[in-house]
């Protein structure tokens, strides 16, 4: 440093955990370079504390339920939020804040991509406020969309072993999220929100005896609501408690919540074919929807007003319905007897009640051989669906042949994926 001499030394650069050679000290930097994070905590280091200093400004106000938390803004990896009363005098400190940091670093706020959120504030003050800014007022996008409905989701978010497909049920699963929050309030005294909540809310009282008042918020309301429900799953507050507590890494336990808290369902009597793990999982959804005839065939169609000519696109002769499409009709026999001589099944009667008892009663058990079964027929379901789709929408059409070479890729590739037994044979051709 004291001689005047200045080295400068290739850096060998590492981008998204690659090495890619070696790249001279200049100014700039590239997409993935490692000294970018680095960079943007010393820049953010800088704002933070401008930001830091406006509670001595004359003009500024602290976000009513801020003050007691001194708490201006909070800074994430791609984003900044920034909190403060909603008047003219406030909203132009910041702004001014904004701008002195721009000087500094070159970095400004772009106006396309920046948003000013409204509570509780006279619209006259919104106006002034956002033609002093140039920015927009943000509003939270809600859409909603109405579909035909064939069967409630209800029915169908289970475990495989009871009938489901191992979707979970969203209110319940919202509901165990929310639980979040209170175990928050147990586990991480130190976090923002719980200091926050302990300060404005709770202040000595315990949470799990609180009562709701008429004062408080949607959020909190609806958190007490839920509190109520998860002791009436446990049964005791003290159960409740035992419960939250999590294990000794800190981790929230909400899929062990969630089983402990969701509906049982006896399962049904398909539970046993479509709980095979080797089968793929959009052949199982299907094939369930075609159990319980919740698919958008033609006659489902037709029962809810919707007048469509009635015809199988598969053979264009007969009615479309669940028990036609996948078995009666011409094509799809001719694909379920070519499944039939591959895996040496016999004849079994094409109807979906009667193909789903012949499984059960002859295809339990784990062996290659009888998981292959249980594989081909799902894999020959969705075929069959995707086949009768593409020839309505796309106007195109596949031989028996195909479908069966696809049904067959199907179960030689999930095959690849389990272990055989040594005495097992497993030649198929």
């Amino acid at each position: 440093m004291g001689s005047g001499w200045h080295y400068f030394y290739p850096l060998l650069s590492e981008i998204n955990g690659k090495v890619e050679g070696f790249f001279s000290g200049k100014r700039g930097l590239r997409q993935g370079d490692p000294l970018s994070p680095y960079l943007f905590v010393l820049c953010m280091e800088v704002l933070s504390r401008l930001l830091r200093k406006l509670h001595a400004y004359s003009g500024f106000s602290y976000h009513p339920k801020c003050v007691r938390l001194n708490l201006i803004h909070l800074v994430f990896a791609d984003d900044l939020l920034v909190f403060t009363r909603g008047d003219v005098p406030s909203v132009t400190a910041v702004a001014n804040c904004l701008g002195v940091f721009a000087g500094y670093s070159g970095l400004r706020a772009n106006p396309l991509k920046s948003c000013l959120y409204f509570g509780g504030v006279n619209q006259v003050v919104i106006d002034d406020i956002l033609h002093t800014t140039g920015f927009t007022q943000g509003e939270f996008p809600f859409s909603d969309s109405r579909r035909i409905l064939f069967k409630s989701w209800d029915n169908f978010c289970y475990p495989r072993a009871e009938g489901g497909i191992d979707i979970k049920e969203v209110l319940t699963w919202n509901k165990v999220q929310l639980l979040k929050w209170l175990w928050k309030l147990n586990n991480q005294p130190q976090s923002l929100w719980v200091k926050c909540v302990q300060a404005y809310v709770l202040q000595s009282a315990d949470v799990w005896l609180l009562t709701p008042r008429s004062n408080d918020s949607w959020y909190w309301s609806n958190l007490i609501k839920v509190r109520d429900w998860f002791i009436g799953r446990m049964g005791t507050i003290e159960d409740a408690k035992l419960v939250l507590q999590g294990d000794t890494m800190g981790i929230f336990p909400r899929s062990i919540i969630y089983d402990l808290v969701r509906d049982r369902k006896c399962p049904g009597r398909w539970a046993a074919i479509l709980g095979d793990n080797l089968c793929m999982p959009k052949h199982m959804i299907i094939s369930l929807l075609a159990v319980q005839n919740c698919l958008p065939t033609i006659d489902n169609l037709n029962r809810r007003g919707l007048v469509i000519i009635n015809r199988c696109s598969l053979c264009e002769a007969d009615i479309e319905d669940r028990n036609h499409l996948f078995f009666l009709c011409p094509f799809s026999a001719r694909l379920w007897h070519s499944i039939s001589c591959w895996l040496k099944l016999g004849t079994v009667s094409c109807s979906l009640s009667r193909i789903i008892t012949w499984y059960k009663t002859h295809n339990r058990g784990q062996s290659s051989w009888k998981r292959a079964c249980r594989c081909a027929l799902l894999a020959a379901i969705y075929a069959l669906w995707q086949e009768r789709n593409f020839r309505i929408f796309n106007g195109g059409r596949k031989s028996v042949g195909q479908l069966f070479s696809e049904v067959k890729f199907v179960v030689y590739n999930r095959l690849l994926h389990i272990h055989f037994k040594v005495d097992e044979d497993v030649n198929w051709s």
